[in-house]
């Protein structure tokens, strides 16, 4: 349903390739790092923050807390799916009937609730809403916003906003609303802790405290949530935009609007902590990359002899990785990892062709794929370990999808896949010698929320165990 799944839009993704420069002697440093005037020095964290990492049963998961929802609402044959995000531990839920003709309008009647990921403590009861919900989303640190329609028996009737104190449940508002639920030319989506309304040929919209439209950014208004973004880092805070007809591009923050940096001829390379932006121009012939934090401020730039392109071979969040190569010389191409400052932290031979591999990185490892395979599958999916620290090639995976990646210990990953007949699975692997450690079959889901694991199905949400 789409009021409960992550919203999936089109990702289109602009690769932004541009010449730079390389040391012509092997062994050299590929990157000259040149940190910009008055940036802190600090000691750099390899891979994802421990704090950030959550710890994975190595047996089939245990309930450390159970919320029945029968013990919530006396209505029957209800069913709820979690509201992406959450703020901190509290988390929420959106019940709706079970049975739902997707022909028709969405149901008359919602109810949304709150829970403690890390306790379970309810931290209200659930809230009714009167009308046709389409979906709810956290609406900042203080606020829950469900979009939909007035009367569930009439398709073209009023757009309609719930408001919700996210603290204590009040509906502080329930109305008109001038976006529409996905209808009407309007994408809503999820950026961070904050919905986003795209207008295809006009911009993105934030949404006020009644469900109104509030800041507004111009551009082509093409829907970019952050589905991709990677579950071991913090939400995303900026959002990559363009103007009309080819035009320039932009960073602003979902959070208000605000327009971070402009006028840029390249697409920034956005990452967990800051982007960076790549550039070349007559004055700087050897080009440029220079390091930015989540307010625009520089903190420092790194430069090239000429001769290769670059290009980045991460974009949702985790550290930025990019590949660097002669176009004459491609056996001596070469993978550099950097920090949110921009300070180099590792560089390997490529480990594929930047159009086809994929990269993650979790815990102090880079994983990578240079086999397409059948997404969202067990198959064909091998995937390469490399030690961060060192370098080092590590096991390589097979069976692995790092597509349905959940979470992770830095040991153990936790990861869905479906089969052939579409049956999904939850899967523990140990990393290190790639077996199985357990595996949960269909009907049942687990998700990462904040630094908890939470298993849930139609009518049950369980906290899982940590691992000892």
């Amino acid at each position: 349903m789409a009021r409960t799944a992550r919203t999936r839009a089109v990702l289109v993704t602009v690769i932004a390739v541009i010449a730079l420069v390389v040391a012509a002697v092997a062994g050299l440093a590929v990157w000259k790092f040149t940190r910009s005037d008055g940036a802190q020095r600090s000691e750099s964290t390899v891979g994802t923050p421990p704090e950030l990492l959550v710890g994975i049963p190595t047996s089939t998961p245990q309930p450390s807390w159970v919320i029945t929802l029968a013990d919530l609402l006396s209505e029957p044959n209800l069913k709820q799916g979690l509201i992406p995000g959450s703020v901190g531990d509290r988390a929420f839920a959106l019940v709706y009937p079970a049975t739902v003709d997707p022909t028709k309008p969405a149901p008359a009647r919602s109810w949304v609730y709150s829970y403690d990921a890390r306790t379970g403590d309810v931290l209200f009861s659930p809230v009714e809403l009167t009308g046709s919900v389409g979906g709810c989303y956290i609406n900042g640190p203080d606020m829950l916003t469900c979009l939909g329609r007035q009367d569930p028996g009439v398709a073209d009737s009023q757009p309609w906003a719930w408001v919700i104190d996210s603290h204590t449940g009040k509906l502080t508002y329930t109305g008109p609303t001038d976006i529409g639920p996905n209808a009407d030319g309007n994408y809503v989506y999820k950026v961070g802790g904050y919905p986003v309304a795209a207008i295809f040929g006009s911009g993105w919209y934030g949404i006020g405290d009644k469900g109104q439209k509030s800041w507004f950014v111009p551009g082509t208004g093409l829907a970019s949530d952050d589905s991709m973004w990677s579950p071991d880092v913090p939400a995303q805070r900026l959002v990559v935009g363009q103007g009309m007809n080819d035009g320039p591009y932009f960073l602003y923050r979902p959070s208000d609007g605000a327009v971070i940096a402009d006028n840029l001829k390249a697409r920034p390379w956005l990452y967990s902590g800051g982007y960076a932006i790549p550039s070349r121009t007559a004055d700087d012939p050897d080009g440029t990359l220079t390091f930015y934090d989540e307010s625009g401020k520089e903190l420092s730039h790194s430069t090239l002899r000429r001769t290769l392109a670059a290009q980045p071979m991460t974009m949702h969040g985790e550290m930025l990785v990019v590949d660097i190569r002669d176009p004459k010389a491609p056996d001596e191409a070469r993978w550099v990892v950097f920090d949110a400052a921009g300070k180099q932290i590792t560089n390997v031979p490529s480990q594929g062709d930047p159009g086809k591999a994929r990269v993650v990185i979790i815990g102090d490892k880079m994983y990578v794929s240079d086999t397409v395979g059948v997404e969202n599958t067990e198959k064909e999916n091998p995937w390469k370990q490399i030690d961060l620290t060192t370098g080092s090639i590590l096991r390589t995976c097979a069976d692995l999808n790092l597509r349905g990646y959940i979470a992770s210990d830095g040991k153990t990953i936790l990861s869905a896949a479906s089969d052939d007949s579409g049956r999904v699975t939850v899967n523990a692997t140990n990393a290190s010698d790639c077996s199985n450690l357990w595996t949960l079959g269909d009907g049942v889901a687990i998700s990462k929320v904040n630094t908890s694991l939470v298993e849930v199905t139609d009518t049950q949400i369980n906290g899982v165990a940590r691992a000892e």
